[in-house]
C-alpha cells in the first residue's frame, strides 16, 4: 500500500491509499500515518481517500482500526471515504460502520469531520 497526502482543505487534512491493504504492504515497523502526515498526525481531522485500494484483508481492518483508536485518542479524527464496491462490501460485512467513520464520497466525509467529533 502507498499512502499519498493530498492538498490540505483548510484545516482538513488530505490522504489517500493505493494498492492493497493487507499482511505483505503493511510494515509493522513503521508507522505510516507518522511518516504520511507528521508526528502529531492524531490531532488532526483527516479525510482518508480508499477510492484506488484494490483489495484489503484482516490485517488492513485491523490496522484501520488501530489508525481510528490513534485518532480517538489524540483528539483528532479519521473519515474514510470512496471506498471501491469490494472494499466496502468488506468494511460493510464486518459491520465496520458501527466502529470506523465511513463515507459513500468526500464531500459526505468533509461533512462528517465538520460535525461533532
Amino acid at each position: 500500500m502507498k499512502l499519498v497526502k493530498l492538498d490540505s482543505a483548510g484545516p482538513l487534512l488530505r490522504l489517500a491509499a493505493e494498492g492493497d491493504i493487507t499482511l505483505q504492504t503493511l510494515d509493522p515497523g513503521r508507522d505510516l500515518l507518522r511518516n504520511a502526515l507528521g508526528p502529531d498526525y492524531a490531532k488532526n481531522k483527516v479525510l482518508f481517500s480508499l477510492e484506488k485500494v484494490t483489495y484489503i484483508d484482516s490485517s488492513g481492518i485491523s490496522w484501520l482500526l488501530v489508525a481510528h483508536k490513534h485518532f480517538v485518542q489524540g483528539g483528532g479524527k479519521l473519515v474514510l471515504h470512496s471506498a471501491p464496491p469490494l472494499v466496502e462490501q468488506v468494511l460493510r460485512l464486518l459491520k465496520m460502520q458501527l466502529v470506523l467513520n465511513l463515507a459513500a464520497d468526500e464531500a459526505s466525509a468533509r461533512a462528517l469531520l465538520e460535525g461533532p467529533s
